[in-house]
């Protein structure tokens, strides 16, 4: 099939309506365009005294940037060397949608059924007088505005498809308990082929110990509105393996029936890298701190309270500034605010002190991270106890300086 320019390569307001009229009366057809552009001020009529010449102009407009495309074919039956039946098939090869209008004068039920065969769009009989002209007139514009309706329709569908079935996420569409749509992802995440999912009920797929939980969202959906739009659940693949999921749904309106849209994000490698994370950090010695981008404290490892006193959790919510020396704060303040923006950046080693749930302070080292383009999606303190330590250089500095001392006073006598 030739690649033709359509109604969306017009300009937009262009509704201008081209009708290629084929008839090889050529007084007849002069006739019919004169009356037609009179009717409709939309159209625009171009002619052709035979099929070969109607196909040659289909072409020419299919093809041409400078002139706008045939929107409607009207066709006499009777025409010689290719009659209207054979115009209207050779059309059709071409433009399978294109609005063809047979108008002709030796009309019969025959004609008419073969006409309807070959995928006519309107067969109207040709009389006396100026009226069969606005009937024709208005046969081509509601022809043509149909086409064109059914044209934008096909395009948004594609373009929504095309977005669809590109998403990184499932999509999925349900009424009652059975899926109407499942995009390729959702086949992914699954295991399952678009025409299982189509026979298997959608809670089918979520897993036993997590089901009435989400059947139960569902039920408040439809019932009373309450349901939230967004939580997590286990989904059970075709394989048996558990997948993590979060869920964002909405209800919508699908082919004139109320309808649930869902979109599903596999979030299995995300809650595996915390899982490892925080598995990798229960244990150590050194404090895992994660901070939101205002320094309230989302995450304390428990080592926290190994070190600092801290009962597990008993930090969380509070401001991590709050618990830092008033001598040392400013400086671990604009430290923190040099990562926020960066992420992947690391800070330089600090020492600092934090206050212990006993009062005391404790000097702890400390390096900060920017993870918030990663699972744990926050800011990372690393940090350990090196009380010990200053306390020792600080005692060996005292006794330099007293042995400096006597060492002067030695000199001096």
């Amino acid at each position: 099939m030739k690649e033709r320019r359509g109604v969306a390569d017009r300009g937009n307001g262009d509704d201008r309506i081209c009708v290629l009229l084929v008839d090889d009366d050529t007084a007849l057809v002069e006739l019919t365009r004169s009356y037609l552009e009179r009717v409709e001020p939309r159209i625009e009529a171009v002619e052709a005294t035979s099929g070969p010449a109607g196909l040659a102009v289909l072409d020419e407009r299919g093809s041409e940037a400078t002139r706008p495309p045939v929107d409607c074919v009207v066709s006499d039956y009777d025409m010689g060397e290719m009659n209207g039946l054979d115009f209207l098939r050779a059309v059709r090869e071409r433009e399978p949608d294109l609005p063809f209008v047979l108008f002709t004068g030796k009309g019969s039920e025959e004609i008419a059924s073969e006409a309807i065969s070959a995928g006519v769009t309107d067969y109207l009989q040709k009389e006396t007088g100026r009226d069969q002209y606005t009937v024709l007139a208005n046969r081509v514009v509601n022809a043509v505005e149909h086409a064109r309706s059914e044209r934008a329709h096909r395009e948004t569908e594609e373009r929504y498809r095309t977005v669809v079935e590109g998403s990184h996420d499932a999509i999925y569409i349900y009424q009652g308990e059975r899926f109407r749509f499942v995009n390729e992802r959702a086949c992914e995440i699954t295991g399952y082929e678009r025409e299982e999912l189509y026979e298997m009920g959608v809670f089918d797929l979520v897993h036993p110990d997590d089901r009435e939980r989400v059947r139960n969202i569902g039920r408040r959906r439809t019932s009373d509105g309450t349901a939230p739009s967004q939580y997590s659940a286990r989904v059970l693949r075709k394989d048996g393996d558990v997948r993590h999921c979060e869920f964002s749904v909405s209800t919508v309106t699908y082919r004139g029936e109320p309808a649930v849209l869902g979109s599903v994000r596999d979030a299995t490698a995300e809650r595996r890298a915390r899982e490892r994370f925080r598995a990798l950090i229960e244990h150590s010695m050194d404090i895992f701190t994660v901070l939101d981008e205002s320094g309230e404290i989302t995450y304390e490892s428990p080592s926290a309270e190994r070190v600092l006193g801290w009962s597990d959790g008993a930090l969380v919510g509070d401001n991590v500034f709050e618990y830092i020396h008033e001598d040392d704060r400013q400086e671990a303040f604009e430290t923190f605010t040099s990562v926020i923006d960066e992420p992947g950046f690391v800070t330089d080693r600090m020492t600092l002190r934090f206050r212990h749930a006993d009062g005391s302070w404790r000097w702890l080292e400390a390096v900060g991270s920017n993870r918030t383009d990663t699972s744990i999606g926050g800011y990372v303190i690393t940090s350990r106890d090196v009380t010990e330590r200053v306390e020792n250089e600080r005692a060996g500095n005292d006794r330099v300086g007293d042995e400096r001392g006597e060492d002067g006073r030695g000199d001096g006598g």
